[in-house]
């Protein structure tokens, strides 16, 4: 009796992996599942192969190392379905967040409105949350806070002063933090972070190199707000005092939506119709001439 009864004390924590594994599974199983959804979407608004535009290449190729990625995370699901898999939850949940997130700021920057992604999953990272590998999406910038040195009581910190060069960084990282805290916020859907975070950082840092992105994100971010005028204001900040920008036509694009979908249907037709005359080979200008037509 006693032996029977130490097997199953054994044996229970085993049970209960399994049964959280397969909750966890079928979580993660609805999430790639949306983003499959998603991907689909985006793909077929970017176009196939053969009719893709040079400045599309590099997001239509984005979007099928995404693909691809997901067939890999949903293998591996499948393995540990059977229990013969060796991958473990918390990495899979990790990559579908980041797949998510890469999704979410690829379909701002294009301007194409992806209806599952409003759709929360269960096990999905809450608004104002950064997600779980804390991974920016801000290519080049993810600047991580570094831990503050502890001090011990009665000891005294030492009193240096910074050398010029020393204090340029500090300022440069100061200014890069605060801009991956604002593509942190957008990410994971807090645009009310992000626009005070955008906001702040125009503010102080006016001439900095990540401004003219800075304004447009914050531009974005009033888009998912569906404040169309606030939107309409920060693309015009790109477009006035930054034309050299490599979000200026993106900037012409969103301002031209945000225009539509704030009433203002005169503004829009010119600004879209400006769009594909100045850059008719642009991508912008191939989305613009579809949403011109199929909102007449």
């Amino acid at each position: 009796m006693k032996r029977s009864l130490l097997v199953c004390l054994l044996a229970l924590p085993v049970m209960l992996t399994s049964c959280i594994n397969q909750s966890e599974i079928k979580s993660l199983n609805a999430r790639v599942t949306q983003n499959e959804q998603r991907m689909q979407q985006l793909s077929s608004q970017v176009g196939n192969v053969e009719q893709v535009l040079p400045g599309q290449a590099e997001m239509w190729a984005q979007v099928q190392a995404m693909r691809q990625e997901l067939n890999t995370v949903r293998g591996q699901m499948d393995e540990m379905t059977a229990g013969n898999g060796t991958g473990h939850m918390a990495q899979l949940t990790a990559k579908v967040a980041r797949l998510e997130t890469a999704v979410r700021m690829m379909a701002a920057q294009m301007g194409v409105q992806v209806d599952v992604l409003d759709t929360p999953v269960a096990g999905e990272t809450p608004p104002g949350a950064v997600p779980a590998d804390g991974a920016a999406m801000a290519p080049g910038t993810a600047a991580t806070p570094e831990t503050a040195p502890t001090q011990t009581a009665g000891q005294t910190a030492p009193q240096t002063v910074p050398s010029a060069p020393q204090a340029a960084n500090d300022q440069k990282d100061t200014a890069t933090r605060l801009y991956d805290s604002g593509m942190n916020a957008f990410a994971s859907r807090n645009y009310k972070g992000a626009v005070k975070a955008f906001t702040d950082f125009t503010k102080t840092y006016a001439n900095h190199s990540l401004a003219s992105n800075a304004h447009f994100w914050r531009g974005e971010s009033y888009y998912q707000l569906k404040d169309y005028a606030g939107a309409a204001l920060a693309y015009q900040d790109v477009i006035q005092k930054f034309p050299g920008s490599g979000k200026f036509q993106s900037a012409m694009l969103k301002q031209g939506m945000a225009f539509y979908y704030a009433g203002k249907k005169d503004a829009a037709k010119l600004r879209l119709e400006e769009l594909v005359k100045k850059y008719p080979a642009s991508p912008e200008a191939g989305r613009a001439k579809k949403f011109m037509e199929q909102n007449k």
